[in-house]
């Protein structure tokens, strides 16, 4: 699944671990650890990605 900047709450909230995910800019690999953290309207979606692949983090506002 391709997620940017512009994918939709419904659509980051159904990712899981052990799916199979890249960003905008081409990083991807397979999900292992999801974190979301929430403040006032703001929602930031961290997913990590197995083998040392790195990140992807979404920020979203109106939450």
């Amino acid at each position: 699944m391709v997620v940017g900047q512009s994918s939709g709450k419904l659509i980051l909230d159904s990712i899981g671990v052990g799916d199979a995910l890249e960003d905008d800019n081409g990083k991807k690999g397979i999900v292992f650890k999801i974190d979301i953290l929430k403040y006032r309207t703001f929602a930031q979606y961290y997913f990590k990605l197995s083998d040392g692949k790195g990140t992807i983090e979404i920020l979203m506002r109106g939450q």
